[in-house]
């Protein structure tokens, strides 16, 4: 890709890089999560996607992650329904 120039990585939003810079992960529906969302993970070498994080549960609409300094950590909010913000019950979880 040229310096300045835009590449397409996949469906998605809330992408952030990862602190070490080595890879961004965002909210996508690339695979198609037990909600239609999941996290999806961006590897700058390659450009390959995968699959980070579904949960498994009831609570696998996933959103806002972010990511420790040290990248031991990821927290985020996951709910039970849909994704609006203003009116959905959303939990935490580290």
């Amino acid at each position: 890709m040229e310096k300045g120039g835009i590449l397409h990585v996949a469906r998605g939003c809330m992408i952030t890089w990862a602190p070490s810079g080595d890879f961004a992960f965002f909210v996508s529906s690339v695979s198609s999560g037990k909600q239609a969302n999941q996290f999806n993970r961006y590897n700058l070498l390659d450009g390959a996607i995968s699959d980070w994080l579904d949960l498994p549960g009831e609570y696998s609409h996933e959103y806002f992650p972010r990511l420790d300094s040290s990248e031991s950590f990821l927290v985020f909010s996951a709910s039970s329904g849909g994704h609006e913000p203003d009116i959905e019950d959303y939990e935490l979880f580290l």
